[in-house]
């Protein structure tokens, strides 16, 4: 009986949403620079990459035209807007997509092909990135398409193989990686309790997060606590992006 009792109890402590099963989190500091000058300088060159937009914009109206961006007004290019309240992420996971009851008199989808019942395997890994304004500093680059969160992302893609590893970025908002490029924006803002709101909701095997050390809250540590989460760089020791490089042999493990 107080055995029963205290798997009883075991089970009705543990949290009641599906976490995944290892969550990992790098919280990346502010690389140090060694004097003044040197801090002019990389604020000069952030300056410049922002800026860099300019020298391809052809002068149109009361703005200008971008071959890529197309038309800029004068103030500069939107930055994306708050999404607001995190909604519910809604998606259709491998088990749900097996169920969908697919008729040949329907017509076609992008779930049932034709007219044909296929199930759709998840990653078991997942790679959230932060693309916040705040990872600007951690994360300087003065090439737009290039920062070492793409070369660490790359090489986990290297290491990992193709449909073993999945890529999601976020600010106000996750989304399944588009470009590389994607990976070095820096615009938005982001939110602890959305974070954790998507953490409690995904359903992999491991999820590794790299975010910045000023999330480090304490609702996000107490959280993390919870469920078991290793988390990097909220010691003694810093952890810059340069240290990225050093957790491609830690993620490989869990690419089976």
């Amino acid at each position: 009986m107080k055995k029963f009792l205290l798997t009883f109890t075991l089970i009705y402590a543990m949290p009641s949403w599906a976490t995944p099963e290892k969550v990992e989190i790098i919280f990346l500091s502010e690389p140090k620079t060694t004097s003044y000058i040197e801090q002019k300088v990389w604020h000069i060159l952030g300056q410049v990459a922002q800026n860099d937009w300019k020298k391809d914009c052809v002068p149109t109206g009361d703005g200008c035209f971008h071959p890529q961006m197309g038309y800029v007004p004068s103030d500069g290019p939107e930055r994306p807007a708050d999404a607001g309240p995190a909604k519910p992420l809604k998606t259709f996971n491998a088990l749900e997509t097996d169920m969908i009851d697919c008729r040949e008199e329907e017509y076609f989808d992008i779930f049932c092909g034709k007219a044909k019942k296929e199930a759709t395997k998840l990653a078991d890994v997942e790679i959230w990135v932060d693309t916040s304004s705040s990872l600007r500093k951690m994360d300087f680059s003065t090439e737009p398409s290039r920062c070492v969160r793409r070369s660490f992302v790359e090489s986990l893609q290297r290491e990992c193989g193709d449909g073993k590893l999945a890529i999601q970025t976020y600010d106000t908002s996750i989304k399944t990686l588009g470009s590389l490029e994607g990976l070095c924006q820096n615009y938005g803002t982001n939110d602890v309790s959305r974070l954790i709101d998507w953490i409690k909701g995904s359903k992999v095997k491991y999820l590794l997060i790299v975010t910045d050390i000023d999330e480090l809250s304490t609702e996000l540590r107490d959280f993390l606590d919870s469920i078991g989460a290793t988390y990097h760089g909220s010691g003694t020791k810093d952890v810059t992006v340069k240290d990225l490089q050093s957790y491609v042999s830690v993620v490989k493990k869990h690419c089976k």
